[in-house]
């Protein structure tokens, strides 16, 4: 029976879209309103975190750190490679510090190219490099 209701809870979680960026976007975003006590307030406050942790699958101190570590990792990145990050799907803070890093270094060579002004030939040839490290 208790795998029966996890399997519908996950469903149902899935079909709403309520998964751990959900659960975090509002534990963020939570504010106090009209007559809500404090401790009502912080109740709603640590009920979504539970559900944050539960969907993150966080069951420790070390799972925690590194998921929020990842999150304000990423948050802090510029668009591009946070966009590029993203896109890959990391599941640990080192895991998108080396997708960062391979785009930032493709980056970081393709500026360094252009800054030289070695022809129109080179830049192409530089922009497809880019192009690869990015479709990493």
């Amino acid at each position: 029976m208790s795998r029966d209701y996890d399997k519908i809870k996950k469903a149902i979680l899935v079909a709403y879209n309520l998964g751990p960026k959900w659960y975090l976007r509002n534990f963020r975003g939570l504010k106090r309103h009209g007559q809500m006590t404090y401790t009502n307030h912080l109740n709603a406050m640590s009920e979504l975190l539970k559900r944050y942790t539960d969907a993150s699958e966080i069951h420790d101190l070390d799972s925690f750190f590194d998921a929020t570590l990842l999150r304000q990792f990423v948050d802090s990145l510029p668009t591009p490679v946070k966009t590029f990050v993203c896109s890959r799907e990391p599941n640990y803070a080192k895991e998108a510090a080396r997708y960062a890093d391979l785009l930032g270094n493709g980056e970081n060579y393709y500026r360094d190219q252009m800054r030289i002004g070695s022809g129109m030939a080179d830049r192409d040839s530089t922009l497809h490099h880019f192009t690869l490290l990015r479709a990493m």
